[in-house]
């Protein structure tokens, strides 16, 4: 059982507001999560920022079975980036030094308590 097109757009729309993945990552994500959950598989997003892509796993199971099948576990230190140093390389050190870009995202910081807003606003709750 997959989505259609239109309700994976639908849940994109709904989580890009909580993360950094491209729409190809969340198209990936959004599929795997459809994919392996009858088989299950426990996703983990590791650095999850807002929750966005996690939730979109989550959204996806649910549009598709009814329900949350298999579990989506979100870490992150929520203290953003460490400082970039020589060894990251000139692309690290360039975007990091950047900080007026609109992909700064604050050094990829955001706290638990917009997490939790985001999962709340999107309606999900923690037992799914």
């Amino acid at each position: 059982m997959g989505l259609s097109r239109s309700e994976v757009v639908q849940i994109k729309d709904l989580v890009l507001p909580y993360t950094m993945v491209g729409q190809a990552g969340l198209d990936f994500a959004i599929e795997k999560a459809v994919e392996q959950a009858r088989k299950g598989t426990i996703f983990v997003e590791c650095g999850t920022w807002k929750g966005g892509c996690a939730f979109a796993m989550v959204l996806a199971q649910k549009a598709a079975f009814g329900e949350v099948l298999s579990p989506v576990h979100a870490f992150d230190s929520f203290e953003g980036l460490p400082p970039a140093e020589k060894r990251d390389g000139p692309a690290a050190l360039a975007w990091q030094a950047a900080k007026g870009s609109p992909l700064y995202y604050d050094n990829c910081k955001a706290s638990l308590e917009e997490v939790i807003k985001a999962r709340m606003h999107l309606g999900i709750y923690a037992e799914e």
